[in-house]
């Protein structure tokens, strides 16, 4: 946007308490509707359409009307009308036994750690922080095709990138071909959160 001012600015990444969030992941789920007997996936965030949400009840419907048995669990609130919209979807699309909204929680990161697919139906979003938290328990990733995306997943290596009219596909290809999702899985463990060199780029800024 900007090419003259080129090798005048930089990016830093937010720090990303990985020890914490792992302490934090060995909490007990309390909540007696999350159960990950079958291919779980997880989206997590606030009730907004940014976010996507409203599109899952679809995507669900396409993937259960192709014979496959899965949980999706969205984590987020509050409570308002894009929440309303989405429990409204969710009937009719005939999906309640494998969307649930579960709403906020304190501690979401024991749902990440017991999840076996993070997906992010967002329009945009600038620094998708909860990519690297999906990643600190290896989690494989689908999502849409907004820009900041490319930045966080190596399409078809740890995760899929994909436009929002095929993201079943993708998500059907994990629940069906264990080889595929293995190797995405063992990618995404391999995936390295640097804090200590973004703690350099904000030492040395000036």
């Amino acid at each position: 946007r900007y090419p003259n001012l080129k090798d005048k600015t930089q990016f830093i990444y937010n720090l990303l308490d990985i020890e914490r969030i792992q302490y934090l992941a060995k909490d007990p789920i309390d909540d007696n509707r999350f159960n990950n007997t079958m291919f779980t996936i997880l989206s997590v965030g606030r009730m907004d359409s940014v976010k996507g949400f409203i599109n899952i009840p679809l995507i669900a419907n396409k993937i259960k009307n192709n014979g496959l048995r899965f949980r999706w669990y969205i984590l987020g609130g509050p409570l308002n009308d894009e929440y309303t919209n989405i429990n409204n979807l969710i009937k009719q699309y005939d999906v309640e036994e494998n969307v649930i909204l579960l709403g906020n929680k304190p501690n979401p990161y024991p749902y990440f750690k017991s999840s076996d697919l993070y997906v992010s139906t967002s329009l945009s979003e600038a620094c998708p922080m909860v990519f690297n938290e999906a990643r600190i328990f290896g989690i494989p990733i689908v999502t849409t095709d907004f820009g900041s995306a490319f930045e966080f997943i190596n399409d078809n290596i740890d995760g899929y990138i994909s436009n929002i009219d095929e993201l079943h596909c993708r998500i059907e290809e994990l629940i069906t071909n264990f080889n595929k999702y293995a190797i995405f899985k063992n990618n995404s463990k391999k995936y390295i959160i640097d804090n200590n060199g973004i703690i350099k780029k904000i030492i040395d800024f000036h």
